[in-house]
């Protein structure tokens, strides 16, 4: 008979009839232990997969159970294995509370105020001092020994001054000049000499671009002497000299004695049906009547002024003419001109005043 010890009663247990066992060896698991062949009565093996030992009766394989034993005395402690791979890196722990402050660094000078901005005072390492700067850069354009402009120095409605009766100095390098530039709105270059309360002024101006204009003008060494005028060499070198008017030179403020003959240009008046004389451009004129027509009052009239009109009828004739109201004829009435064709007559007139002109007409010249 073959019994198995059942720890939990204490007894043994009858697991198979056969009365002698002999172990055999071990097999995978029951397919493996199902397929041995050739077995006798009383053959063991233990199946590996549960470790559970078989017993054959000659027909099937009874269990005859693990056959663990009592738990042994611990052995001693075997050799250190191996160390094992690093596992994976933990989750970032919290910060830790913010350290002491270190100490001051070298080269850190003390003080300063709000606002202020460290900067080197000094060619040796550490030499520092606070600056005041200002949010525009530099906080005084003194600080600059040597300022260049990147661009177009704009005043922005500013003036440029001086403290102290200071001057203000112009000063090109080399052959450069101070240039006052002209533009299609103001003109040619300019500059202006306003009087001590800048409410007005007078403006030197150059000549315009069609001049072509180049050249130079030099001031006298003096400021000469009264009565003198300043004259020009003619090459720009400028001088003070008195301007004498040669005796055969008439001058109107002055009476004349003419030892030649004096004459008047006679300009041509154009003919339509309203014709207005400029008194400004001439003493005489010639009027060639083509129509009938009108003779204003002309323009630019000045007492003293005289001179004559020649009226001409064209080849048709039967021309007439009616007078302006400042031209006045003696006894109030105008003249009745000669009609015959291509026939001559004149009014001779004297300006008495700005609204009155004295005239007489001569009739039918040939």
């Amino acid at each position: 008979m073959s019994y198995r010890f059942n720890p939990f009663t204490g007894n043994l247990d009858q697991v198979s009839s056969v009365t002698a066992l002999d172990v055999k060896g071990t097999v995978a698991d029951s397919t493996a232990l199902n397929a041995l062949t050739g077995m006798s009565v009383g053959d063991v093996y233990q199946q590996e997969d549960n470790d559970v030992f078989y017993v054959y009766d000659g027909a099937n394989w009874d269990s005859l159970g693990t056959l663990v034993g009592p738990q042994g005395a611990t052995g001693p402690a075997g050799p250190a294995g191996a160390d094992g791979a690093d596992g994976a890196n933990g989750a970032d722990g919290a910060d830790g509370a913010d350290g002491a402050d270190g100490a001051n660094g070298t080269g850190v000078a003390a003080g300063g105020t709000d606002g202020q901005v460290l900067t080197k005072s000094g060619s040796s390492d550490y030499n520092t001092t606070w600056t005041t700067i200002s949010t525009g850069g530099l906080g005084n354009v003194v600080e600059d020994t040597t300022p260049q402009l990147g661009g177009d120095l704009d005043v922005n409605g500013q003036d440029i001054v001086s403290v102290s009766n200071g001057d203000i100095d112009l000063d090109p390098n080399g052959t450069g000049v101070v240039t006052f530039k002209g533009n299609a709105t103001k003109g040619s270059g300019q500059f202006k000499l306003n009087c001590e309360q800048n409410s007005h002024g007078v403006t030197v101006k150059g000549p315009p671009h069609s001049a072509a204009a180049s050249y130079t003008l030099t001031l006298p060494n003096d400021t000469g002497t009264n009565g003198q005028a300043l004259l020009t060499n003619g090459s720009g070198v400028t001088s003070w000299g008195t301007v004498t008017v040669p005796a055969d030179n008439a001058v109107t403020g002055t009476a004349q004695t003419f030892t030649a003959a004096q004459r008047g240009a006679i300009t041509t008046l154009t003919s339509g049906a309203t014709v207005t004389p400029d008194f400004a451009a001439s003493n005489n004129y010639s009027l060639t009547l083509d129509q009938n027509l009108t003779i204003a009052n002309p323009t630019n009239l000045t007492a003293g002024q005289s001179g004559s009109i020649f009226l001409v009828q064209d080849g048709t004739g039967s021309r007439t003419a009616s007078w302006g109201s400042y031209w006045d004829f003696a006894g109030g009435t105008a003249p009745t001109l000669t009609t015959t064709a291509s026939a001559v007559d004149r009014v001779d007139y004297v300006v008495r005043s700005s609204t009155s002109i004295h005239a007489v007409a001569t009739l039918n010249y040939s």
